[in-house]
């Protein structure tokens, strides 16, 4: 994975209708012949007949979706106090640890964007989603 990170990678964002299997495999038993007390099948609180993409575009033609504090940079550039630990090597095949480093008691790990902004202004937005009506709301 780290070899493949320096190569470069993309995020890619996707929103449809699911024709094959429903989205079962997301929110709900799946495979939906499979028993839902083996470990992985039941997978949330959408009921097997849920999904139908032409009920779902019915149901939810008004639907939108927003993207949001999405950031482009290397990792730990760009949220305070994630750093990356590097380490250099000498010939003398001495490491020396970078003097920032993450910490799991540090606030600002894993929450939310930083009050200053780095890079440029990548939030789109197109309005309020909303949920189907056969699965219970996350929050």
């Amino acid at each position: 994975m780290g070899e493949a990170m320096k190569s470069g990678m993309v995020l890619t964002m996707s929103l449809w209708t699911d024709h094959a299997a429903q989205v079962l495999w997301l929110d709900s038993d799946y495979p939906v012949t499979a028993d839902p007390k083996k470990p992985g099948v039941s997978r949330g609180t959408c009921a097997k007949t849920s999904g139908v993409p032409k009920e779902v575009i019915a149901e939810q033609a008004e639907a939108t979706v927003a993207f949001s504090n999405i950031r482009v940079g290397d990792i730990g550039s760009t949220v305070k106090g994630v750093g990356t630990s590097k380490t250099t090597t000498t010939k003398k095949t001495t490491t020396t640890p970078a003097t920032e480093t993450a910490n799991e008691a540090d606030p600002e790990v894993g929450a939310d964007a930083d009050p200053e902004e780095v890079g440029a202004d990548a939030d789109t937005e197109t309005g309020p989603s909303t949920s189907t009506s056969s699965c219970k709301r996350r929050h």
